[in-house]
């Protein structure tokens, strides 16, 4: 007999270890590395899945091993590549190894049984589809209003006449109203009893995929794009940057490499940090190539990613694009991966299993003998340091492809506009400026980084502020709505006209999101048609699609939205952009605070002439003189990198060291303290039994900023290292300690987290 070690399906870090079981004759062909059995676990010798590490020859005395019960029939098998990667996350990002191995399979996993015509029990596996929904309002008389219909609903159901009065316009998606409502699912199914309310199937692929194309050919290169090919395929590093200004033809090279790597019979993943980003890529590629491509997102049903996991997993579909979560596709015979604007944090996976694209990218690149390449207007500081050093592979596209030159940028000293009585938020320089545009008939882009109508409400009396009851947050007030929302919970309340401290009436709303700037920039130009891009008006089913095409035929003059207006759209008769709080990243209590500001300026300023037309940039900030607006405004990423850098290197920050951030959350504040306290302790003491001399900073525990959210209390340990190895061990022994496997509350470990918070 063999013995197989296998990893139990338990989501549980003292689990999260090689059990031996027995593998019985007639099980010996079936079980091998990567196969899925049912094994009896546990005092109750409970039937459970498990995944099969590797085979090994029993010991001596074998006699106390349990045998495996069976194999589970037509559950993908795991192969080589694939299981380094699950390891690699465990030990490098400290992922449970399950964890990342139901990743790799495209749905909820459900292990059935049954017994064969000859008695023998059998084990296979059971795909439930859970598939996306559309609500709408049922059929209905022509004539009826709004009001009817309400008049039919008890006055004091509140959430059915909020749905109701938001189905009214259009059907919405049921995920999004689930994110919406808490706890909506019955009143929508009662809703739909009642007759008011139906629902239908909507197959997500097709807001995503444009359908047929017309294979087009590939233009004419430049000759610097000719040279990067050309370095590219001589380079002996596997990984490479492309370090290109914005609408430099970054894209045209991409394609280029995978028609390279389709020649030679290898797979290809293009991936891209937003979703929304999506159907231009998928357009673009299949014009390109003409053949069938893989979507892999997190909007697609389980369905429809098992399918296409069929198909990755036997070549039947070569070119893969997609969100973070494609890049655990079951690839054969991969030669490229693409991480288009590679700078984005969305590249950084908060959630279990928690991994960082590039970094696993070019593990899975290391398995399968490929390449990976990088592409950005604005690397971030830790790839553009591995490049300049020689660890990359380095090109550079510093032009346009039109020859157009970069948009001149202004910055605008909002202090001086408010000591000359300007209390706008648009500055007499940009406010100019539209006009003008306005009046060619071309296209202006604003990006204001806050949503909603209000940031916050508070008493003139006594000063009390409107906050979360579930998070220690202001709440923002949403006018399209009338409402109060918590953007951490997602929790709403009504608005509230009496302070519930001092019963004073007189409640001030203040600050302005992007809500409130789309009616006031309507009142500033009101023959102008102001579309706005958020995530509050992005909900409904094809929004962010409908909003590029609209603003590309020219149905609306002015695109004011959020983060999303940054990303790498391409309108070519937009020769404005307007930022108009620069600051709102810059004061975020973080070390990348500065390269993120950057980045946001210099990508939104970059959708600025992209056509044949001049382009313009207005920066209105209160800090004119930091680095990161002037670089800005000059296109200066060099020189901005340098200054960073510098300021990286003085305080130790990565590049120079490795940041460890150990999360602990958990509903009493006292225990969450106190365990963190603990695991402290624990850590320092492990440290220094590992090798006394190491160098390193472990911060005291520390609350976090926003120390309750949804009712869950946080508090954290950082750790700024440059012996990554020997913490990452440490920290591994902790975690599964007998000290801590008492701890009740969730601790999680983020390896150069986005944020520390």
């Amino acid at each position: 007999m063999k013995i197989a070690q296998v990893y139990i399906n338990q989501l549980n870090i003292h689990l999260d270890r090689l059990f031996d079981y027995l593998v019985p004759k007639h099980l010996e062909s079936q079980v091998i590395p990567g196969s899925r059995v049912v094994v009896p676990f546990g005092f109750g010798n409970k039937s459970i899945d498990a995944l099969v590490w590797d085979l090994k020859s029993p010991p001596s005395d074998s006699s106390k091993l349990k045998s495996i019960l069976g194999v589970v029939e037509h559950f993908p098998v795991l192969d080589h590549q694939q299981l380094k990667t699950c390891r690699f996350l465990q030990q490098v990002h400290h992922s449970l190894f399950m964890d990342v191995a139901n990743a790799f399979y495209p749905g909820p996993i459900q292990i059935r049984k049954h017994k064969d015509s000859n008695g023998v029990l059998r084990y296979y596996v059971g795909q439930k589809d859970r598939e996306s929904w559309l609500w709408k309002i049922s059929q209905r008389n022509p004539n009826q209003t709004l009001e009817q219909l309400l008049s039919t609903v008890r006055s004091n159901a509140t959430v059915q006449r909020e749905i109701l009065t938001l189905l009214w316009e259009s059907p919405i998606e049921e995920a999004v109203l689930t994110a919406r409502f808490r706890g909506v699912k019955k009143t929508l199914e009662s809703l739909r009893s009642a007759g008011f309310l139906e629902k239908h199937r909507m197959k997500s692929m097709e807001l995503e995929d444009p359908g047929p194309l017309e294979v087009q050919g590939a233009p004419r290169l430049t000759e610097a794009q000719q040279q990067i090919l050309e370095d590219f395929e001589k380079g002996f590093q596997q990984t490479h940057l492309i370090h290109g200004v914005t609408g430099s033809g970054k894209t045209e090279v991409y394609l280029h490499m995978m028609e390279a790597a389709l020649k030679k019979d290898k797979t290809c993943l293009y991936l891209v940090p937003e979703i929304s980003l999506t159907p231009q890529t998928i357009h673009r590629v299949k014009a390109r190539f003409g053949q069938e491509i893989a979507v892999i997102h997190s909007r697609i049903s389980d369905g429809e990613r098992l399918e296409q996991y069929k198909k990755i997993a036997t070549k039947e579909i070569r070119i893969i694009v997609g969100a973070r979560s494609a890049i655990l596709s079951p690839f054969q015979d991969l030669g490229l991966i693409v991480i288009d604007e590679e700078h984005e944090n969305t590249y950084k996976s908060s959630n279990r299993p928690r991994f960082d694209t590039v970094s696993l990218a070019q593990e899975i690149a290391r398995l399968h003998g490929a390449k990976v390449v990088l592409g950005s207007a604005t690397p971030s500081i830790g790839t553009y340091y591995l490049a300049k050093n020689g660890q990359y592979g380095f090109h550079r596209l510093p032009d346009r492809m039109n020859g157009q030159d970069m948009p001149a940028s202004l910055v605008v000293d909002m202090r001086v506009e408010l000591q000359s009585g300007n209390r706008s938020f648009l500055s007499r320089t940009l406010y100019a400026s539209m006009r003008e545009a306005l009046k060619r008939k071309e296209q202006i882009i604003l990006f204001l980084n806050k949503r909603g109508y209000f940031s916050y409400v508070f008493c003139r009396d006594c000063g009390y502020v409107v906050k979360c009851k579930q998070c220690d947050v202001t709440m923002t007030y949403h006018g399209e709505d009338n409402r109060l929302e918590c953007h951490y919970c997602k929790a709403t309340a009504p608005v509230q006209h009496q302070c519930p401290a001092c019963g004073s009436r007189k409640m001030k709303y203040s600050g302005t999101g992007t809500e409130r700037m789309q009616n006031m920039l309507q009142k500033y130009f009101p023959h102008a048609t102001v579309l706005r891009m958020d995530t509050d008006s992005m909900k409904k089913k094809d929004a962010i699609a409908d909003a590029v095409e609209d603003f590309t035929l020219g149905k609306a003059d002015i695109l004011l939205g959020t983060q999303m207006v940054t990303k790498g759209f391409d309108f070519e008769n937009v020769t404005l952009v307007g930022v108009l709080l620069a600051d709102l990243t810059l004061n975020f209590p973080d070390y990348r605070s500065s390269e993120r500001t950057f980045q946001l300026i210099t990508q939104v300023a970059g959708r600025a002439g992209r056509g044949n037309k001049k382009g313009n940039v207005v920066i209105q900030t209160y800090e004119p003189d930091h680095y990161a607006i002037t670089h800005a405004q000059q296109h200066d990423y060099e020189g901005f990198y340098e200054k960073e850098v510098a300021y990286r290197k003085m305080n130790r920050y990565p590049p120079f060291s490795t940041l460890m951030y150990i999360g602990f959350s958990g509903n009493d504040e006292k225990e969450v303290a106190k365990e963190c306290s603990e695991y402290h302790r624990l850590l320092s003491a492990e440290v220094t039994k590992t090798d006394p001399s190491l160098v390193f900073e472990a911060y005291p525990p520390s609350k976090s900023n926003i120390v309750r959210v949804n009712n869950k209390y946080r508090y954290y340990i950082l750790i700024k290292t440059e012996h990554v190895d020997a913490f990452q061990e440490a920290i591994h022994h902790v975690q599964r300690s007998k000290e801590t496997k008492q701890f009740k509350s969730t601790i999680f470990v983020d390896v150069n987290p986005n944020f520390i918070f």
